[in-house]
């Protein structure tokens, strides 16, 4: 936990580092604001969402809201939630030498701080530190070798860092997507199933 903290705190310094200087579009250096107090034009919000059927069912909803605390600079929290729905997953049947078709469902939901900055063009550099909380069940052999369910319940953390790029829908609304890695070395973080990498797409108000 103290690595992942570190992390992001060294990316927070690089980040602000990096805003010091903005720019016009023909390239001169704006200064930047030195008002004080809550602007809500600097406000960040919105939501990814995503949904697949078939003998995998997936959903998956990830609400965010940020402040600008430097013009290329927000930072803010999200909640994410995802559900996992598979059917007939083969299970191997001990007592009578087969394999047996299983559901599997997992709810996962992730708190997470995030902070993303431009850094050229419409590229951002992205870092994120999730909590990730998981109730699935799974399944297990008894003293008879009979199959037998049970629910589980798994945390851990991961400390996601990577690039995204940024697509402006309208003045104040962009599509972002993000490709992210896993840093940390957490052995139950849900992004070991992927080798370590994830990606993610939003529709967001003012960034």
């Amino acid at each position: 936990m103290k690595k992942t903290l570190l992390v992001v705190l060294w990316l927070t310094a690089q980040l602000q580092s990096w805003g010091q200087d903005t720019y016009s579009s023909s390239g001169r250096k704006k200064q930047l604001s030195n008002s004080s107090g809550f602007d809500k034009s600097k406000l960040v919000y919105g939501s990814g969402f995503n949904f697949y059927a078939g003998n995998t069912t997936y959903f998956s909803l990830t609400p965010v809201i940020g402040y600008k605390i430097v013009e290329p600079i927000a930072i803010g929290i999200g909640l994410g939630y995802q559900y996992q729905h598979v059917a007939n997953y083969p299970i191997y049947n001990r007592i009578r030498n087969t394999y047996d078709p299983y559901t599997l469902k997992a709810n996962y939901v992730s708190p997470s701080l995030w902070a993303k900055a431009i850094i050229y063009n419409n590229v951002f550099l992205c870092a994120q530190l999730e909590r990730n909380i998981v109730y699935r069940n799974d399944f297990e052999y008894d003293n008879t070798n009979a199959i037998v369910e049970k629910n589980v319940t798994i945390k851990s953390n991961s400390t996601l860092v990577g690039l995204g790029f940024k697509q402006a829908i309208s003045d104040r609304v962009s599509f972002l997507t993000s490709f992210l890695f896993d840093v940390g070395n957490d052995p139950y973080s849900p992004y070991r199933q992927t080798g370590n990498f994830t990606y993610d797409a939003a529709v967001v108000v003012g960034f």
